[in-house]
């Protein structure tokens, strides 16, 4: 009956979120957070996972009646030499002790509770990764429509240039064929960033099951920029433990939930190694109603003495289940530094891209002027048109996907920043003997309303960008980025305690079975 409740305020809630969001859809575009919580709450699997927990919840309570008295009834009839008897009688049997036998069982079905609620965590987890992924696919082929369709419409104005030039003779019908051959490759382009941007919403639609997410996504919510995102990193990397972080993702705690749940299992195997001492009571219905009450030891080694060897069949899946705890701890290590590193390094490549179009652009506009005066051929300048638009393809691929990476590490290490406001200066200081401007952060609900702000340093204009020397000459591109090094994280050996009750297993920022741990409050857009 509880469990038919649980089950009907689940849905009530799903029906409650989905109108929710499918009003904030119709006002506006939908945000990340918005998406993630959509997906990570109405999702089968998500859902799946949830009844599990459930049916591990009722597992414990079963597991715990066993502390009660069994209640029978018998009704035999037999016969003995020539005299037929009927026996009816109830019969209450209590364990009176087990060698701790009902207590591992109970303390394992409380650690398969804590592994299926980690589970959950892992399915959200998951799907919410496929967001990010679907999220930075449609945010990068956005990025790469508008490059395609600016570059369409400078080819159109040039070919209207060529046309004229071709009626005066001051140019051949090649050429003209040359822009029109470049228009089509365009029009490829913008297919094709059409088409990736179908599909992506076509992804998100499966995962989140909000639907017409055409309309609403046919312009997402701009990117942070990537003074925000390096400012968000750096704020991630002030607030993270690593090592904490590692053995708290959602593997590495249901590999050690089912560990701590293998050794229970253990003891209680153990345990029936030795007798039960129990109390009956057998009350006779009809006839003579005599109550009889005995007190005994029940002894079972199982057949052939098979419960030893169970034991240690027990004993050899514990040790495999320690080695997985391990294994995950890898993964998950692996997973985080990889994240890092796709951030530190499309960070890097972004900011080389962004100098890279702003040079290409001044290019561009040189070699247009001196078309005109006849020092650059028509190749060329088609060929600095494409150069454009293949630096500024990279470069929104870039930026969408150091995002990204921030994003996965936010959703493995503290979901919460994903909503962070972010506060920055609207002037733009020099740095040539000035300080730098800086980004303040006050992250909503994650760190509390009373926690200090963060200043990170911020880039300048002069940080990138290709500068003029006096003589004209563009020199060489002196840009870096500022990256911190956090360095490889050590693998810590596996330390289990398999005595901690259910109530002191909690981990930091745990978050519930049914929640997916993302704040309330939309992100603010930037």
């Amino acid at each position: 009956m509880r469990a038919s409740r649980d089950l009907l305020a689940s849905a009530l809630r799903l029906t409650a979120l989905t109108t929710v969001l499918l009003l904030a859809a119709n006002a506006q575009a939908l945000t990340l957070p918005e998406l993630l919580r959509a997906a990570t709450t109405t999702h089968p699997t998500v859902q799946s996972a949830r009844q599990s927990v459930n049916a591990a919840v009722e597992d414990v309570e079963a597991a715990r009646r066993q502390y009660w008295p069994t209640l029978s009834a018998t009704l035999e009839k037999g016969r003995l030499t020539s005299i037929e008897g009927q026996t009816r009688l109830l019969r209450a049997d209590q364990i009176l002790w087990d060698f701790g036998r009902i207590k591992a069982n109970v303390a394992a079905s409380e650690h398969t509770v804590d592994a299926t609620s980690a589970a959950l965590e892992g399915q959200q987890q998951a799907i919410g990764l496929q967001v990010i992924e679907a999220w930075r696919t449609l945010q990068g082929s956005h990025g790469r429509l508008r490059t395609s369709e600016e570059m369409l419409r400078r080819l159109q104005a040039h070919e209207s240039m060529m046309l004229r030039r071709v009626a005066g003779e001051l140019s051949t019908q090649v050429d003209l064929d040359f822009v029109r051959s470049r228009i089509l490759q365009g029009r490829v382009e913008v297919a094709q960033a059409k088409t990736s941007i179908k599909v992506a919403i076509t992804r998100l639609q499966n995962l989140t099951g909000l639907p017409n997410l055409s309309g609403v996504l046919s312009v997402p919510p701009p990117l942070p920029s990537r003074a925000e995102i390096d400012a968000r990193f750096q704020l991630l990397l002030r607030q993270t433990d690593w090592d904490d972080a590692a053995n708290r993702q959602p593997a590495v705690v249901k590999a050690q939930e089912e560990f701590r749940s293998g050794k229970e299992r253990i003891n209680a195997k153990s345990a029936e190694a030795f007798p039960q001492v129990y109390a009956r009571l057998d009350q006779a219905v009809g006839g003579h109603k005599e109550t009889s009450a005995y007190i005994g030891l029940r002894y079972s080694p199982g057949a052939g003495f098979a419960t030893a060897v169970e034991a240690n069949a027990l004993a050899a899946r514990a040790l495999a289940l320690e080695l997985s705890v391990q294994a995950a701890q890898i993964d998950a290590r692996q997973s985080l530094d990889i994240d890092r590193d796709d951030l530190r390094d499309n960070g890097v490549r972004a900011q080389a891209l962004e100098a890279a179009v702003q040079g290409a652009e001044r290019v561009f506009e040189s070699y247009e002027r001196q078309f005109t005066a006849g020092r650059k051929s028509w190749i060329d300048l088609m060929n600095a048109v494409r150069e454009v638009a293949q630096n500024a393809y990279s470069l929104a691929e870039a930026h969408s996907a150091q995002a990204a990476a921030l994003y996965r590490l936010q959703l493995r290490t503290n979901p919460g920043l994903i909503d962070v406001a972010v506060a920055l200066p609207n002037e733009r200081e020099s740095i040539d003997g000035r300080a730098r401007p800086t980004a303040t952060f006050v992250p909503h609900g994650a760190l509390g309303s009373d926690a200090a702000p963060v200043e990170m340093p911020q880039r300048t204009s002069s940080d990138v960008g290709l500068q003029r020397s006096p003589d004209g000459r563009d020199p060489e591109n002196h840009s870096s980025a500022s990256t911190v090094d956090v360095g490889p994280t050590p693998i810590a050996p596996v330390t289990v305690d398999e005595h901690t009750s259910s109530s002191k297993r909690r981990r930091p920022n745990d978050r519930s079975p049914s929640t997916v741990g993302l704040p309330s409050n939309p992100v603010e857009k930037s």
